[in-house]
């Protein structure tokens, strides 16, 4: 009986090391995006045309001189989605008037961050003009497109209890690399 105790004591023990390590992360996030919160944040949640209450920001990655943030908007049903949103995470018709959950992956350069929400979001309204090049808002179907194109944007509609992180991470991804040509080329 000692020797199931003793595995107990250890399997819990290494448990809390997981537990340990999901809290400092989730600290160290909350710190990052109270950081931004006055700059960048505000210009986002300005240009996204949302309440701070709708927005659960899930992940913030450093990436050469990106700052990528990963949000969650919910909607109740009531409440359309801006223009810009439906660019960026467009959804079915027949969802728009259902709760729902819309996930944003966007890109501020880090020299824009400290920035005014003006700069920044005059910089993001560019952004998604040369992504959308139409008015319709609809996403290039050619979902083999290369790096040459503009910024593509997948839509993860998602259910409030329904999150699928292994799709996000190859998402992520592909949308850092898609970024980061865009802002090299915006920048030459």
């Amino acid at each position: 009986m000692s020797v199931n105790k003793d595995l107990l004591d250890k399997l819990d023990s290494f448990i809390s090391l997981f537990e340990e390590r999901d809290s400092l992360y989730k600290k160290s996030t909350e710190t990052i995006i109270l950081a931004v919160e006055n700059t960048a944040l505000a210009a986002l949640y300005e240009l996204f045309d949302v309440p701070k209450d709708d927005v659960a920001w899930m992940e913030v990655q450093l990436f050469e001189d990106l700052l990528l943030l990963i949000c969650s908007i919910t909607y109740d049903g009531k409440t359309e989605a801006s223009s810009i949103i439906q660019q960026l995470a467009p959804v079915p018709a027949e969802i728009t008037h259902q709760p729902h959950a819309r996930i944003i992956r966007i890109g501020v350069p880090l020299q824009l961050i400290f920035s005014s929400k003006k700069k920044i979001i005059k910089y993001m309204n560019e952004q998604v003009a040369k992504q959308f090049p139409k008015d319709d808002g609809a996403i290039p179907a050619d979902e083999n497109s290369t790096t040459e194109k503009a910024i593509e944007s997948e839509s993860s509609t998602i259910a409030q209890d329904g999150f699928n992180s292994a799709e996000l991470s190859r998402e992520q991804v592909e949308q850092l690399l898609l970024m980061r040509h865009t802002l090299t080329r915006t920048k030459q």
